[in-house]
């Protein structure tokens, strides 16, 4: 890992063009990579003597990315108190910018800051002991990064960046020193996750930003790293990477580029090993000195890829603009602008990651569509483009977006009573009947069943008002499925909760199975790894273990009154008995 790095460290420090006309590029906005959504957190407070004292105040950030936190546990007795200081002070100054901003509604302004800016200086105070004594009188960069960051191990990298008194003095030196830091230490123990690539194999990103600084040897920054998962060591190897440290004063936004360079590409040795994920680093900095009034603007970031060479013809259709997803929570409400007026758009969307092409797509006249149908607390994608005609179509805006949590009922437990089940003169069985139970009554509850994994819509279905149905005829000795919701009212209802049960098998007509079915039973249930199935007087019949989604698990004869059935994992199983007399099912969960 450590030459890996070195050599990535080594090409960071190019900057390449922008525009490479030779190449054929498909685009991938970066999920939240327009800055539209925001996420705002509840500051702290501690009471000491009767005097509360807030450790922050509220503050927001960048809906889908990382920001750095600093954990403060520190008990002070005071007199005969002891007060205790528990929180995560925020290593982030963001906020919204919405000035003449170039490619949507607002960008992520990134001021650097002191830590007592933030914090009550009586807490800072009192929590001295336990704040690094570097980090709380140093000007602090804003860093936002995609992926997850292990904060204990990136807290002395982040000294590294902060230039002290015998050090360096100029910022881009210290963005320097962040990425020299990765050569001693496994990128991997940092940061993990990141944007998950799939197919799409990055050349370079692209942004709009805006810096201020408050000294002139201020600068901002972006570092992006590739990463692919290494099955053989259980981690993720670095196989590329770039970095544009020069994105100095400008005072309307400007662009810039960041080219990603693959490590086969320096040293040929190295395989030549796509990313499945890329972490994006956007830094604001200042110098030495105490300049808190440092800020970096970005917004509109867009990875490409190269294809084929290529003449480019510029597309002269308006792009989407300000794409933004209001969700609710089986709906969303997507809307945009275009400069210009256009023919009409196109619309895809699909659960988050699904691959374009395989999406629900919908023509769109105007620059609002409310998808419908959606799960509760899901992620998604949507991708919007317009349409000028035929032959002029713009490139793919996407915005990532989570439904909100449903607050309708949800279905705790789904009985199937069988005990006065009878099969008619025409061999159906009639007489099936379930109940069920809600955490709280709904206003109604939506039924539907069918053939076990029947599409959502082609089964029979009912709205009922009270937690039973009936469910008849059915074909005997088959498979079915009973899917049960609650409805709280017109567009709030809960998530489905499902069950598996086999129909009687008609050895004669009229058979009724009440006496049968009474002799069944399994214990433990819950059960913990295996469980008995007692069977009363029947001495020859043949047990089948399905899972919940109805795979056969294990199926065998039982020749005496009883057997032990050993549960392959936790969760929840359906047990169907068949004897001479028909069939008979149970429901276990093991735990």
């Amino acid at each position: 890992m450590k030459k890996t790095i070195l050599i990535i460290c080594a090409c960071l420090f190019f900057n390449f063009q922008f525009f490479h006309s030779s190449f054929a590029q498909v685009s991938m906005p970066v999920p939240f990579g327009s800055f539209e959504q925001w996420t705002t957190h509840q500051g702290y407070s501690v009471n000491a003597m009767v005097v509360n004292l807030p450790v922050y105040d509220s503050y927001t950030t960048p809906t889908g990315w990382n920001y750095l936190s600093y954990p403060v546990n520190e008990t002070v007795s005071m007199g005969f108190f002891n007060i205790n200081i528990n929180t995560n002070i925020p290593l982030i100054v963001a906020s919204q910018e919405t000035g003449n901003v170039p490619n949507g509604n607002s960008a992520a302004k990134l001021e650097t800051f002191m830590i007592d800016d933030i914090i009550d200086p009586t807490v800072l105070s009192m929590a001295s002991s336990y704040i690094d004594s570097s980090l709380a009188n140093t000007v602090i960069p804003s860093i936002l990064v995609t992926g997850e960051v292990n904060i204990e191990n990136f807290i002395p990298i982040m000294m590294d960046m902060m230039p002290n008194v015998g050090g360096m003095s100029m910022n881009t030196d210290s963005l320097m020193s962040l990425l020299s830091s990765f050569m001693t230490v496994d990128v991997n123990t940092l940061i993990t996750g990141g944007i998950e690539m799939g197919t799409f194999e990055p050349s370079r990103l692209t942004g709009s930003y805006k810096y201020h600084s408050a000294d002139s040897g201020d600068n901002g920054g972006v570092v992006m790293i590739g990463t692919h998962y290494n099955t053989t060591l259980g981690k993720r190897d670095v196989v590329g990477g770039g970095a544009n440290i020069a994105l100095t004063d400008c005072t309307d936004y400007d662009t810039f580029a960041v080219d990603y360079v693959s490590l086969h590409t320096l040293d040929a040795s190295y395989a030549d090993v796509a990313p499945d994920s890329l972490i994006i680093l956007v830094i604001s900095s200042a110098s030495m000195d105490r300049q808190q009034g440092s800020y970096l603007c970005v917004d509109d970031l867009i990875l490409w890829m190269d294809t084929t060479p290529t003449v480019i013809v510029p597309d002269t259709c308006p792009e989407v603009l300000g794409l933004h997803v209001t969700p609710g929570i089986h709906n969303a409400e997507v809307s945009w602008y275009t400069d210009e007026p256009v023919d009409n758009f196109l619309l895809e969307y699909g659960e988050a990651g699904f691959e374009q092409g395989t999406g629900t797509t919908v023509v769109v006249d105007g620059n609002v569509y409310v998808i419908e149908s959606l799960e509760a607390s899901t992620s998604y994608d949507v991708y919007v483009r317009s349409i000028c005609n035929p032959t002029s179509i713009a490139l793919w805006r996407m915005e990532h977006f989570v439904t909100n949590h449903d607050t309708c009922a949800r279905i705790i437990s789904i009985a199937i009573d069988s005990s006065t089940v009878t099969i008619d003169g025409n061999g159906q069985v009639a007489g099936y009947r379930a109940s069920w139970q809600s955490s709280f009554d709904p206003v109604q509850w939506e039924v539907e069943y069918g053939l076990a994994g029947f599409a959502s819509g082609s089964g029979i279905s009912d709205i009922v008002d009270a937690p039973v149905c009936s469910m008849a005829p059915l074909q005997p000795n088959t498979q079915y499925e009973l899917r049960v919701r609650t409805i709280c009212n017109s567009d709030v209802y809960g998530e489905w909760e499902t069950v598996l049960f086999y129909s009687a098998n008609p050895t004669h007509d009229g058979i009724e199975l009440s006496t049968m079915d009474g002799q069944l039973s399994v214990a433990p249930n819950p059960a913990q790894g295996q469980c008995v199935v007692s069977l009363g007087d029947i001495h020859d019949a043949e047990l089948r273990l399905y899972s919940v989604n109805g795979s056969l698990i294990k199926s065998f004869r039982c020749e005496s009154t009883s057997a032990i059935i050993e549960l392959p994992y936790s969760g929840i199983f359906l047990l169907q008995v068949t004897t001479l007399e028909g069939t008979m099912c149970r429901k276990i969960v093991n735990r």
